[in-house]
């Protein structure tokens, strides 16, 4: 049976990701939203001690949801650079 593919997914993030793409959108780089501590790093800064076990947890949620979608291979990224 035919799966879909994600060939460019970003699956791993915390937060709300809508405010750093309104921020991308109207024109400000990945930098500047960093020095405004937007951004996967910057979310890590806030609650460094839950951070990677809430990550690790969101992600294997957002994916068990692509599996249960029909999706069968998916490369991750995470916007982190």
């Amino acid at each position: 049976m035919p799966g879909l593919v994600g060939p460019h997914t970003h699956v791993v993030f915390a937060g709300d990701p809508l405010r750093g793409t309104a921020r991308r959108l109207s024109g400000a780089s990945y930098a500047q939203i960093a020095a405004e501590g937007g951004g996967i790093l910057g979310n890590r800064r806030r609650d460094p001690r839950r951070f990677d076990d809430r990550l690790i947890a969101d992600t294997r949620r957002r994916l068990d949801e692509m599996l249960r979608c029909g999706t069968t291979t998916c490369e991750a990224k995470s916007g982190m650079r």
